[in-house]
């Protein structure tokens, strides 16, 4: 990364370039003893996101985001006018420093299957109706299941408007639930 930045301004370009790098989801490395990536936990669901921007001073940003957030962000950081309807909301202001009030970042992996994380809590609901809540301000391994626990009901609630009613099945073709992705079925 640092001979592209260096590489931009040898070139003057540096002031009129956007950089955007993401990288891939996480992987669970032995937490919760599995070694893979396909779970909705927080493990897994993580992304490294670097945004480099003209005028914009590095900034770590602690709430979470979610991929769906690249393309507006581009389109407000070059003046652009985004369509209408866009799921994803710019971060501009988060880089800027703002605080914003921010809906949770929503992950989904296989039909009715979904993960909803703000900056304090992640909540998971699967496809069987079972849940998972975990609060990260004492256990960002997520390892106590909230759920059923005293005020879980009350931040549950919070999340409820968030969960998607619809969900795409597989795609036409592939082996849907048989893939390898989903262990244990």
């Amino acid at each position: 990364m640092g001979q592209v930045l260096d590489a931009l301004e040898e070139s003057g370009q540096a002031d009129n370039t956007i950089i955007v790098l993401c990288g891939d989801h996480g992987v669970q490395n032995g937490r919760k003893n599995l070694w893979y990536k396909r779970t909705l936990w927080n493990a897994s669901t993580q992304v490294a996101l670097l945004i480099k921007a003209p005028g914009q001073k590095p900034r770590r940003i602690q709430a979470p985001t979610g991929l769906i957030d690249i393309y507006p962000t581009l389109c407000e950081l070059a003046d652009l006018t985004p369509p209408q309807k866009l799921d994803g909301l710019s971060l501009v202001g988060l880089m800027q420093g703002q605080k914003e009030k921010r809906p949770p970042a929503l992950t989904s992996h296989g039909p009715g299957n979904f993960s909803l994380r703000d900056e304090h809590w992640h909540y998971i609901r699967y496809a069987d109706g079972s849940e998972e809540l975990y609060d990260h301000r004492t256990d960002p391994d997520e390892r106590t299941n909230l759920v059923g626990k005293p005020k879980s009901a009350e931040v549950i609630a919070r999340f409820e408007p968030f969960v998607p009613t619809q969900s795409k099945p597989f795609a036409p073709g592939s082996k849907g639930i048989f893939s390898g992705a989903f262990p244990g079925k």
